[in-house]
């Protein structure tokens, strides 16, 4: 019987596993929303821009208009020093959460490739948890956007915070279908798409992704970095270890030819199949 923590877990316990993951926001100013709250999502959203991120308006209109409350384990939810910190969370299937600066900092890169006109872009999320990331790109594309997701539980779980992000009168809950599969392999039944975004690490660039790109369009992941983590010999790395990796921009040009260009370093866990993505042993 598996052996893994359940998004039910008693407060003692989920406190508990918190505490131990979600990390101080290092060398940032917590602002203060309405209230005196430092913890509420108009808080978070300052701190951010505070920050430099957000920088392009859609974002910006992304982060304001999707509560990232929704997305979160349902016992997670009362506890708003967590819910708006900037820090990964856990998530049932072995997941995290990214932390919002770093799901920021990657939408930014994004919307400043195609000069903030992301409306009509076709977009593919992979390891899309949740579905937060989905629901983001949905947003500002007004388009279907896919996730790929290989948790049955998490699977569950984007689909109840979709319908709740509908609920509360967002379109972009009702354009995102996540399908539950391995990642690693993309969506080929949808392709190409404008937008491939990778929420998780790789040591290698599947082929699939660079196969199920559009001309044009960009493909964002982060590359395991062996040098910077002290793995100069290039193990595979664990799943559910945060690594530092090189976030890899790849462009399609109208000649089909592929073109990489590292924009910046970030740290995600590493993607992975079922099998191997619980931090819990079966």
């Amino acid at each position: 019987m598996a052996n893994s923590l359940s998004v039910a877990a008693s407060a003692v316990v989920v406190a508990a596993v918190l505490l131990s993951m979600v990390p101080t926001v290092s060398g940032a100013t917590r602002d203060v929303g309405a209230g005196g709250d430092p913890y509420t999502h108009s808080a978070l959203i300052t701190s951010l821009r505070n920050r430099g991120y957000l920088a392009d308006r859609c974002v910006d209109d992304a982060f304001v208009a999707i509560d990232r409350k929704l997305f979160i384990p349902r016992d997670f939810r009362s506890m708003k020093q967590y819910v708006y910190n900037d820090g990964t969370l856990p998530l049932g299937g072995g997941g995290l959460l990214d932390a919002p600066s770093t799901a920021a900092k990657m939408f930014d890169v994004i919307a400043k490739h195609f000069n903030g006109k992301l409306k009509g872009k076709k977009a593919l999320d992979i390891g899309s948890g949740t579905g937060l990331f989905a629901a983001y790109l949905a947003h500002c594309t007004h388009e279907e956007v896919i996730g790929v997701e290989h948790s049955p539980e998490l699977v569950e779980e984007s689909n109840a915070s979709l319908d709740a992000l509908s609920a509360s009168g967002s379109s972009a809950g009702r354009k995102v279908t996540i399908h539950q599969g391995d990642g690693r392999t993309g969506f080929e039944e949808a392709a190409p798409y404008d937008i491939i975004y990778v929420g998780a690490g790789v040591t290698r660039i599947p082929k699939e992704f660079r196969e199920q790109l559009a001309v044009g369009g960009i493909l964002l992941v982060a590359v395991d970095s062996p040098s910077k983590n002290g793995n100069a010999g290039g193990s595979r790395p664990i799943h559910g270890q945060v690594h530092v990796q090189d976030l890899e921009l790849i462009t399609k040009g109208e000649d089909g030819q592929l073109r990489s260009e590292v924009v910046g370093e970030v740290k995600l866990q590493a993607l992975g199949d079922r099998k191997h993505q619980s931090l819990h042993p079966t």
